[in-house]
């Protein structure tokens, strides 16, 4: 099995914005399905029936990442699982998840960290599992090359939940390019 080249933390930036894409996918669809309804030549139909059906493989594909983190999460130890909710999903202050924990901030960094090795040690187990659906998502390395990106977004500074309409449209920007 390949390692995966993202960090699980650009899955868990995007975790929150899935519902978003997957509506603006939807969008997409049907603007796509309106047009051809108006489209005089056999070919430009069958151009958009073919973008219809590849935007919504990729919609599949992003849902089925979503269960991926879903079903990691629920067999993760529920200690790890918290900590990767609280963190990387709710978004909560560091400070404030030290003193909730009632430890110092280095120790509740070390175990944030800890806990994303193990989401990435059963994300990996998963993948393996249904190595069919993971081989689906990253068929044409769309969704791989979107989770890159995002780390490179976080890695420069910025966060995802800041700004989850540019992450967003990004994406859709990509979608389009491809289909």
């Amino acid at each position: 099995m390949e390692m995966m080249n993202f960090e699980v933390k650009s899955l868990l930036a995007i975790y929150n914005i899935i519902p978003q894409v997957a509506e603006s996918i939807d969008k997409l669809v049907r603007t796509r399905a309106s047009c051809s309804s108006v489209q005089d030549t056999h070919n430009s139909v069958n151009r958009q029936m073919e973008s219809i059906i590849q935007l919504t493989m990729q919609k599949v594909n992003l849902i089925n990442l979503k269960i991926l983190a879903d079903e990691t999460l629920s067999e993760m130890p529920i200690r790890h699982s918290k900590l990767v909710i609280a963190r990387c999903i709710d978004k909560m202050d560091i400070n404030f998840l030290s003193s909730t924990l009632g430890l110092s901030v280095r120790e509740t960094y070390r175990k944030i960290l800890n806990s994303l090795q193990e989401f990435k040690r059963v994300f990996l187990q998963k993948v393996s599992v249904n190595k069919k659906v993971w081989d689906k998502i990253v068929q044409n390395f769309f969704w791989i090359d979107v989770l890159e990106k995002i780390n490179k977004f976080e890695d420069a500074g910025s966060s995802v939940e800041i700004c989850p309409k540019l992450v967003c449209k990004m994406i859709l920007q990509k979608l389009r390019k491809i289909v």
